[in-house]
């Protein structure tokens, strides 16, 4: 299995059709064969309910933010999270059921901005950004998942923030802004296991096993293009640094649910295949997990 990469050569996202097959057959132990009449590959779900429209709206978010933190001097930021998944996973693209993103930015350059920035009257970040913004985006302060007014901290002392884009009176999507600091940083608060080298730097919000990395892993920041259409900075060993995030794994499993959110409410199911004909099989070996590894083999186009 973990030297048969060339097979996997398909993704799709399936209608739940998939698992009434699935529960008739005996797979895993045996082959389990679908009609691809059956099912909607990934560019027709990109057609399917304004889905294509979600991720660009992401993606359009995405560049608005960091064209906010360009203007008020703000470089250390980075795609994280969610996002790294998609970069490491998806060909440098979005997970394709995702429908916001997420960015880190260090507090130090946040902090070294705002020095200049309260000379003009402005409390903390998320009010500069916000009188900056174009017409349609809103910035929101995150704690314990709620919305907040922006007025409740100073400076950059928050450890989420958002920006959201509006149409029609309607949130279409949202750009989580996560803040790390560095450890060597007075009161930075940053707890890290020991078998993270120094120096270190981490997220406050999150345990020391998902929340602290070196700094190593992190600077200096690569440049990328997100899905071909934005410019970030991503993570110099971006698949260390996600893979601690995720220590759980990453990969894909094959006939697993897509996970559900707010926006992607539908039952799909994930099928890897292994052949281009008017039939998908899933071998019985792709009951065990599909590592990272193999689901970079997947053929990028249809990422």
């Amino acid at each position: 299995m973990a030297n048969d990469r060339s097979g996997f050569i398909q993704m799709g996202l399936w209608a739940d059709v998939v698992d009434e097959r699935r529960k008739s057959s005996n797979w895993p132990s045996g082959d389990l064969t679908i009609p691809r009449s059956d099912c909607l590959s990934y560019e027709d779900l990109l057609i399917n309910d304004n889905w294509q429209s979600r991720l660009t709206c992401v993606l359009d978010t995405t560049r608005v933010l960091l064209e906010a933190l360009d203007s008020v001097g703000i470089k250390e930021r980075f795609i994280a999270w969610g996002n790294l998944i998609g970069w490491v996973r998806h060909n440098h693209g979005l997970v394709p059921w995702d429908y916001d993103a997420d960015i880190a930015l260090t507090k130090e350059s946040c902090r070294s901005s705002m020095q200049e920035l309260k000379k003009r009257g402005h409390r903390n970040i998320a009010q500069v950004l916000q009188e900056i913004l174009p017409e349609g985006y809103m910035m929101a302060r995150i704690a314990k998942t709620d919305v907040h007014n922006l007025d409740a901290f100073d400076d950059c002392e928050q450890d989420e923030i958002r920006i959201e884009q509006f149409a029609d009176g309607r949130r279409t999507c949202f750009v989580d802004l996560w803040f790390t600091t560095r450890e060597a940083t007075p009161n930075s608060g940053c707890t890290c296991d020991d078998d993270v080298p120094s120096p270190r730097m981490c997220f406050n919000s999150f345990d020391a096993k998902r929340g602290c990395f070196a700094e190593e892993d992190i600077f200096p920041l690569t440049k990328g293009l997100l899905s071909n259409t934005v410019e970030v900075e991503v993570p110099k060993n971006a698949e260390k640094v996600v893979k601690r995030m995720y220590p759980d794994g990453v990969g894909i499993e094959n006939l697993a649910a897509v996970p559900v959110n707010v926006f992607f409410e539908h039952g799909w199911i994930m099928v890897v295949a292994n052949e281009r004909t008017p039939f998908a099989v899933i071998k019985h070996l792709d009951a065990i997990r599909i590592t990272l590894l193999l689901a970079l083999a997947i053929d990028q186009d249809r990422m």
